[in-house]
């Protein structure tokens, strides 16, 4: 009997454990279904910490993209208590910021549903927060924006 192994990156990329197409599945889970990572990694069967370091590597190459901002029309805000106890520092094991702002994406599509896609958050929970995000997009971002929320 034989055995041998081969490597496809365009199944999973090298030392990884799960595909890409359940690095998607996980996210859109998180995304559209409101699933926590420890929900989706009982549903893998694999440990939360596998699922995590996969999604947060998808989720900081998705950040990285500038396309995640275009055919943005309508702009919401949500301001967002994310933990109610935040004792100790990020560096040591803490929650990171409480308060944070979420932009979001609230253009219609050709069929008329509103996407209602997370742009980004950030810390701070204020007019300042979301003021600040809008500076940062580039004068395209902003020219396309129709209606935003206040």
């Amino acid at each position: 009997m034989r055995s041998f192994t081969e490597q496809n990156p365009a199944v999973t990329a090298a030392n990884k454990a799960l595909t890409a197409r359940a690095v998607a599945w996980a996210v859109a889970q998180m995304r559209r279904e409101n699933a926590s990572v420890r929900g989706v990694a009982r549903q893998l069967r694999v440990a939360w910490r596998t699922v995590w370091t996969h999604v947060e590597a998808e989720l900081q190459r998705r950040e990285q993209d500038p396309g995640r901002f275009d055919g943005v029309e309508v702009l919401g805000v949500d301001e967002h208590l994310w933990h109610h106890v935040s004792t100790k520092p990020v560096a040591d094991g803490g929650r990171g910021p409480k308060e944070l702002t979420g932009m979001v994406d609230l253009t219609r599509d050709a069929t008329g549903r509103v996407r209602a896609r997370l742009l980004d958050l950030v810390p701070g929970r204020s007019s300042k927060a979301y003021a600040d995000w809008i500076k940062e997009r580039d004068e395209q971002f902003r020219a396309g924006v129709k209606i935003a929320s206040s």
